[in-house]
């Protein structure tokens, strides 16, 4: 593409930073393992458990999470980042660093404020205040900007924590292994 006098070849624009994000944010694989992180994570950083819904979680989001083309392709882009110096084979990476991957992949400070309150789930006027601004903008802002910022993020993560476990415990709900034999035609098992 030819550059018009005066101007500079420029990396993406915020709006295509926000795009990124609202289709990282719409893959269920990613959110399967960035709501696995979160539920993690709340339960040993805030003391929030889940009980047997931990379980559930490994089972049915965790695991087929990882299993996919998206899993995959986090555990990978994982073990490279891990390398000392770019060397390969030299680096360390766990399950909770892989997660964390995920996690950040979601980019949820890279929507607008609105984004980021419809992907909780909630409802709502927003302020006109904040409705159109982008989050990465409330992070770089004033302390009340930065404030604001924190309790959506931190919204955002504590919802899809308790969507992802929910949702686990459904499917677990649904599952009819080891009870095959008393079925005449046994249900499909849930898509993991």
């Amino acid at each position: 593409m030819a550059e018009k006098k005066g101007q500079t070849q420029k990396g993406p624009t915020q709006e295509d930073m926000r795009q990124a994000a609202l289709t990282n944010l719409s893959n269920k694989d990613l959110l399967a393992l960035a709501g696995t992180f979160y539920s993690h994570q709340m339960k040993h950083d805030g003391g929030v458990g889940y009980g047997s819904g931990d379980d559930a979680v490994e089972l049915y989001k965790y695991l087929p999470g990882l299993k996919s083309e998206t899993g995959q392709q986090i555990v990978l882009q994982s073990l490279i980042g891990s390398r000392e110096g770019g060397r390969r084979y030299s680096g360390q990476t766990s399950e909770y660093g892989i997660l964390e991957n995920a996690a950040q992949n979601l980019n949820v400070g890279g929507v607008k404020v609105s984004d980021a309150i419809k992907l909780a789930g909630l409802d709502g006027e927003i302020n006109p205040k904040y409705g159109d601004k982008y989050l990465s903008d409330l992070a770089k802002g004033s302390d009340e900007d930065k404030e604001v910022f924190k309790r959506i993020v931190t919204r955002y993560n504590q919802n899809l924590a308790d969507k992802t476990v929910a949702e686990a415990l459904v499917l677990r709900s649904r599952d009819n292994s080891g009870l095959e034999d008393i079925f005449v035609k046994p249900k499909d098992k849930p898509k993991k």
